[in-house]
């Protein structure tokens, strides 16, 4: 756009050269600097400059936008945000916007659209490094260059850290992709808020409309903070990975480093409406309530289920709603204030007078053909054996005891996939752990037991998720405990070599990609002649947790890793850590401590900030055979003695704590109001979140407590309930509607 007689020929060293766009708050110029740079510089109304809010706004937004940087943002060049009009130039990148991208050519699909999701999370990931909160993150704000997707326009995001500027009675933002906290209370606003507005414009990327598209923005608005998203038309994968990211509750959306992860495992493949039959294009939708593939036989279609419909567009019955809406011009958007009348705008976990009623029961999605069953998988031997399974898209993948294979266990009906149920037991196999599953590959820990050995021997081996069928392998070792950790698609394992490090490989190939060898001053840091480093995995992150040989008392070091093997931070404590759970991204730790009767106990908890290293650290004084959990923004312990404590992992504070009648129960999961943990005899307690008031309990699924020697857990996909209870025996069943006594 070429510029007018109103326009400048210079602002501040730089010659303007075209127009750009223009917007609510200000003018965008492509401009030259005095040795040829272009630069893309954006200038504020005059309005806005005679407005000292304003200015103290903008003044923010320069120091936020100069603390990003990162491959997918556009860094800043300069800025003046004490002249006449202020302005910040940033640098010029060349392409289309999304918006423009969608508008011309229609849904992004396979390989563009994996390669814009990764671009976007990772350059959210650099903007919340920066401590910075975006605020506006809209197709119109993403640049498709050459070299991939780019953030732009920090107009109206603020440093994470300032809390205190909010334009009176105005919320900023575009509503089709606002977050719902952003349109209720912009204070309130975090990083979880990007989150919501990434969902979002991934949604708008792959189905060509976003979540939330009403005739106004009153409707819009309306929809964003009320109403189900609609996800017509967004791939299965892809569908999987944000849904969880559009929850209207902050604290229940995935964190970004556990979304990045997800995004990067995505098919390029990964088409709607259909999948491709061929083992090459083998996909594994998740269970999401619409429909799923199962060993690529059954194809998930467009049209929604019998007794489910498609989110209508609201209609003239929201008239008398939409009156509490006042819609008011504003910079960079459209301002929507929302006065929610019918209370759906405080989440129930708020606590208070004015909370609402608790949901007893679970929502959501249920596989295709679903039935609730119950299935021994590892048949009648062995009967108090151990189970460790983890989900993932339609499977359970089980380790067994001793000897025995890992099993791919259907979640639709407990049916064994893998190996093949009728295949003899050899009771000389080596066992198997899963170590972590990707769309690729199931990594396991394969264990051989020689007899008469000093040490057993391991291997880190890839299997097809389809098949079974071994991929890759390691050499054999006889370190113990050769891997620890996996994320993010990468595996992390202890070098076979002597002195303290760290091996990682692609989890889909095998292949080597880097090693993590500690500084030399480590060992004089720690105080000792030898160190030893093993490896952990929280969410989408990898840690090396480093201490001395032999020494339980400490002091230990914990280096936060990035994807290529650097240091992002490092955190020294004086005592032993040891990993106790984690909370999504970030590693919770407890120091331990023997008692005056000898027991030993979890004395203390350091929960690590997986952006900053920061620490929170509390006193807990819990038993340290304790079954630990951290879910829903808060850490639990199950003692025991029947006692269930929980604190708060923001702030240390000890939320409640209350005797429940169950022996054995393990340390619960959070979804939505409820707790829900299991006994080993196979009941699943459901108690309320806020109190742990218990609140039911259902049926005996299990013929025997197994042997006492593990816990049993609960996972939740949707609404329906998978749990490993004794014997042990798997069992699922509805939470909308659980079989209480």
């Amino acid at each position: 756009m070429p510029l007018s007689a109103e326009d400048p020929a210079a602002i501040g060293d730089y010659a303007l050269v075209d127009r750009l766009g223009s917007g609510g708050m200000g003018v965008v110029y492509l401009a030259r600097s005095s040795t040829g740079r272009q630069v893309a510089l954006k200038v504020v109304h005059q309005q806005f400059a005679e407005d000292e809010e304003f200015r103290i706004r903008f003044r923010q937004e320069v120091a936020a936008a100069r603390r990003v940087s990162g491959a997918f943002t556009a860094a800043v060049v300069d800025a003046d945000p004490d002249a006449v009009r202020p302005w910040m130039a940033t640098a010029f990148i060349e392409g289309r916007t999304l918006a423009e991208r969608v508008r011309a050519q229609g849904a992004v699909r396979g390989r563009e659209l994996r390669q814009l999701a990764v671009g976007l999370a990772e350059a959210l990931r650099d903007i919340h490094r920066a401590g910075v909160v975006h605020r506006d993150l809209k197709p119109a704000n993403i640049v498709l260059s050459g070299e991939g997707p780019r953030v732009i326009d920090f107009g109206i995001s603020r440093a994470a850290d300032n809390q205190t500027l909010t334009m009176t009675g105005r919320v900023m933002g575009t509503p089709p992709f606002m977050s719902p906290e952003q349109l209720q209370s912009p204070r309130d606003v975090g990083p979880a808020s990007d989150v919501f507005s990434l969902a979002a414009v991934l949604v708008f990327a792959a189905a060509g409309r976003g979540p939330f598209d009403a005739d106004s923005p009153y409707l819009t608005a309306y929809q964003v903070v009320h109403e189900a998203p609609s996800l017509d038309g967004v791939p299965a994968g892809l569908r999987a990975a944000v849904e969880p990211c559009l929850a209207k509750e902050p604290e229940r959306r995935t964190e970004l480093g556990a979304l990045l992860g997800l995004l990067r495992q995505l098919s390029d493949d990964d088409v709607p409406g259909e999948v491709r039959r061929t083992e090459a294009a083998y996909i594994e939708t998740v269970l999401d309530g619409r429909g799923t593939v199962l060993d690529g036989q059954q194809t998930e279609s467009a049209t929604p289920p019998a007794g489910e419909r498609k989110r209508p567009r609201a209609r003239t019955a929201l008239v008398a709603t939409l009156a509490t809406l006042a819609l008011v011009a504003v910079t960079g958007g459209v301002v929507v204030a929302l006065r929610a009348q019918d209370g759906g705008g405080t989440p129930p976990d708020q606590g208070g007078s004015g909370a609402s009623e608790v949901r007893t029961t679970l929502a959501g999605g249920a596989p295709v053909g679903w039935q609730p069953w119950r299935v021994r998988p590892l048949g009648d031997l062995d009967s108090g054996g151990d189970l460790f399974c983890r989900v993932h898209r339609d499977s359970m993948y089980c380790s067994g005891d001793t000897d025995r294979p890992v099993r791919r266990i259907r979640l639709s009906d407990g049916k064994t996939v893998w190996p093949d149920e009728k295949a003899d037991f050899n009771i000389s196999a080596p066992s198997e752990e899963v170590l972590g599953v990707t769309d690729r590959t199931v990594t396991v820990v394969r264990t051989k037991y020689a007899e008469g050995a000093a040490e057993s021997t391991h291997r880190v081996v890839g299997l097809d998720p389809r098949t079974g069928k071994q991929r890759w392998t390691t050499p054999e070792t006889d370190v113990s405990g050769t891997a620890d950790a996996q994320a993010g698609g990468i595996a992390l394992l202890a070098p076979t070599e002597s002195g303290p490090g760290l091996r990682a490989l692609d989890a889909d190939s095998g292949d080597e990609l880097w090693t993590f060898r500690p500084p030399s001053s480590l060992q004089r840091d720690l105080g000792k002649k030898e160190a030893d480093c093993l490896p952990y995995g929280a969410g989408a992150r990898l840690y090396a947790l480093c201490a001395p040989v032999g020494s339980p008392e400490g002091p230990s070091r914990v280096y936060a890793l990035d994807d290529k093997g650097g240091t992002l931070w490092t955190y020294d404590s004086p005592n032993y850590l040891d990993l106790l759970v984690a909370d999504g991204d970030s590693p919770v730790f407890f120091t331990g401590s023997e008692t005056a009767s000898g027991a030993d106990e979890y004395s203390s908890v350091v929960r690590l900030d997986a952006r900053t290293g920061k620490a929170v650290e509390f006193t807990v004084r819990q038993p340290s055979n304790s079954s630990v959990s951290a879910t829903g923004g808060a850490l639990y312990f199950a003692r025991p003695d029947g006692r269930l404590s929980a604190y708060s992992l923001a702030t240390g504070e000890r939320q409640w704590s209350r005797l429940v009648n169950h022996d054995g129960l393990s340390a619960p999961v959070a979804s939505g109001d409820l707790l829900l943990g299991a006994t080993p005899i196979g009941q699943v307690v459901a108690m309320d979140r806020r109190t742990g008031k218990e609140l039911w309990v259902t049926k005996r699924h299990a013929e025997d407590g197994g042997d006492g020697s593990r816990e049993p857990r609960v996972h939740v996909v949707g609404r329906i309930l998978f749990v490993e209870g004794g014997g042990p025996t798997l069992f699922s069943f509805d939470g909308a509607k659980p079989p209480k006594l």
